[in-house]
């Protein structure tokens, strides 16, 4: 009995003796040496051998009453996550994850990782679209297609930006020397300068933007210039854009502009261009463009008489033929060929006719020339600004002057009429028998008129007419000559019906 009391003193006065020590220094330490407590631990653990055992539960218990409503700062061991959580905010979305030391090689960093390699990568391990964003707002995504969107949460192109752009310019007056950082070079030198261009090995697939803005020619230097024909580029002329790309071996220019036309001012053909020497038949070797002549002095092979101002040619690629368009000071001018006779081409000048006019020269299909006036209005023909002939509005022809008609000597029997003649004055040179002069076929020339005179001279003979095989004159018979009357200085008129006949419309 007095053993049992002593057990139940001892289990008493433990806790009681335990008790005061916490409530009079608030700290408790478990383990270890008792004497040697931390006045800044609250609770201590003493042990070289073991640890704390946090308490373990699983994903469900953060989410159901108590841990849900927990206090910030609580510990415990997840073992649906086999990971430590503490308590930092409300709900079970409180619970937050802490992180594995071994993990934080992975992490990025706000001060940077100094042992990142190959294997490290900032972005995704799925299909979902890696996304900055700056104040809460998406500023920029790359895809999973690799597609990079600015402004736009949709790329649809490697770099898709949906803003302004810029790149970096600089401005420069005399010799200047490009560097990694410039993308668009102004040239404003008035004097002649040299732009020193980097190694096209080096900077394959980069792009240039070069600006001739004042008086000086550019210069290149450092590097090759090549043209898309692959012709060398030295020089760029004042007044000229141009872009070039390297392609590893030089600059190749891919796009050449200026305000206005090239003007050729050379003194020699192409001295100053270098693209098209300044000769109107050389301009078509050079493919379609448009050129510019200074006016002062002519370019070879131009037109006879004119000094051109502007040339535009047409040409397909391999194509053999070309057309070419001149423009001088209010006259126009077209030629066309082939090319391998471009010197033997005709110039051919433009009828000036005003846009509001209602008068204008057509073809009629048939190739035929016609003169049109669609308004109630007649047409006049003139010379030295002189009216000569008018076309009335009611179709009446006018002659203001006095007209000649061709006349024809015809000595030799037979004589055939030509289409040039109009009044054949038979004088025999010799010879016996008839004189046989022979009309052309009726059908070829509806209208048409011949006068036939008889002039005896010194070799009197008899003249007859003949028309052409199968016509007949007047109401003979197919292919019978008319007989000219005898007596001296007679004349006769005949005309086409058009159709088979010859009708004897005057005698004199």
């Amino acid at each position: 009995m007095n053993r049992l009391n002593g057990h139940f003193k001892k289990a008493f006065l433990l806790p009681a003796y335990l008790l005061c020590a916490f409530s009079s220094a608030a700290q408790l330490k478990i383990g270890g040496e008792s004497a040697a407590i931390r006045g800044d631990a609250a609770l201590e653990l003493g042990t070289t051998r073991k640890g704390l055992l946090l308490p373990r539960v699983g994903n469900a218990a953060l989410s159901a009453s108590p841990l849900d409503t927990a206090a910030n700062g609580m510990l415990l061991f997840n073992t649906g996550t086999n990971s430590l959580m503490v308590k930092n905010g409300s709900g079970a979305a409180g619970w937050k994850q802490v992180a594995d030391a071994s993990a934080l090689d992975y992490l990025w960093t706000m001060a940077g990782n100094a042992n990142a390699d190959d294997t490290h990568f900032l972005g995704t391990a799925g299909m979902q679209p890696l996304i900055f964003k700056t104040n809460l707002s998406e500023a920029m995504r790359i895809d999973p297609a690799g597609n990079i969107g600015i402004g736009t949460s949709y790329p649809s192109s490697r770099l898709h930006v949906n803003g302004s752009l810029a790149t970096n310019l600089v401005i420069a007056a005399t010799d200047f020397s490009v560097a990694d950082s410039n993308s668009v070079i102004i040239m404003n030198n008035a004097a002649d300068a040299t732009l020193t261009l980097q190694s096209a090995a080096a900077n394959r697939g980069r792009a240039l933007e070069i600006v001739s803005y004042n008086l000086g020619k550019i210069i290149y230097a450092g590097a090759d210039v090549k043209t898309q024909t692959g012709a060398g580029q030295t020089v760029l002329l004042p007044g000229y854009s141009v872009r070039i790309v390297s392609d590893g071996t030089d600059w190749v220019v891919t796009s050449r502009q200026r305000n206005g036309l090239p003007m050729y001012l050379a003194t020699a053909p192409g001295t100053e261009e270098g693209e098209a020497p300044r000769d109107y038949d050389a301009f078509v070797d050079k493919g379609s463009g448009l050129f510019l002549t200074d006016g002062i002095t002519n370019p070879a092979n131009p037109i006879p008489g004119e000094t051109a101002a502007f040339s535009a040619t047409w040409q397909g690629t391999g194509a053999a033929s070309f057309a070419q368009l001149n423009v001088n000071a209010g006259k126009a001018y077209f030629r066309s060929g082939v090319n391998s006779s471009v010197a033997a081409s005709v110039w051919n000048r433009f009828l000036s006719i005003p846009a509001a006019s209602l008068f204008s020269v057509a073809d009629d299909g048939a190739d035929n020339i016609v003169f049109r006036h669609s308004g109630n209005n007649s047409i006049s023909f003139s010379t030295g600004n002189t009216v000569r002939a008018t076309i009335t509005e009611a179709g009446e022809t006018r002659l203001n002057h006095a007209f000649s008609l061709p006349i024809a000597v015809a000595g030799t029997s037979p004589y055939t009429a030509t289409v040039d003649d109009y009044t054949i004055i038979v004088t025999p040179s010799g010879g016996t028998g008839n004189f046989v002069v022979t009309l052309p076929a009726a059908s070829a020339c509806k209208g048409r008129i011949y006068m036939v005179k008889r002039f005896d001279g010194a070799f009197a003979r008899p003249v007859e007419v003949g028309p052409a095989s199968g016509d007949r004159i007047e109401n003979g018979v197919a292919d019978a000559s008319f007989m000219l009357d005898d007596e001296n200085l007679r004349c006769y008129t005949f005309q086409s019906d058009g159709t088979d006949r010859w009708y004897v419309i005057n005698i004199q």
